[in-house]
């Protein structure tokens, strides 16, 4: 292989020529541009919806987990309930227990204004 020596081209000198070279570069340029610009507002439409998605998977995953805890508080209310302690149980004893009181109050000759008495 023998090494040849790379000519330059010649320089323009008319100036229409000069011109039209300039013109044609200039009409690259802008078409580069406005396929960028395309590129870009296609990106960005893409990543909007790519946003919206995550939005809304985000929104069902807080409602379903919303839904798991309301399902665990019923799973508990009726294990509570199957155990026999409840609000209203609970509140019938301590009546139970204030008559008792009562009673015993009533077997030693006291009334409930004696202890509040002895209390203060």
């Amino acid at each position: 292989m023998t090494t040849e020596k790379k000519t330059r081209k010649p320089r323009t000198v008319d100036p229409d020529e000069r011109l039209a070279l300039v013109d044609a570069e200039i009409a690259r340029f802008e078409r580069l541009i406005d396929e960028r610009n395309d590129l870009l507002e296609r990106t960005e439409s893409l990543a909007q919806e790519r946003r919206d998605a995550l939005e809304k998977t985000q929104e069902k995953l807080s409602a379903l987990q919303a839904k798991r805890e309301r399902i665990i508080s019923l799973k508990e209310r009726r294990a509570k309930k199957a155990t026999g302690v409840s609000r209203r149980s609970a509140q019938q004893a301590e009546l139970a227990e204030m008559a008792e009181f009562k009673k015993m109050l009533a077997e030693k000759g006291m009334t409930l204004d004696d202890v509040k008495n002895i209390l203060k």
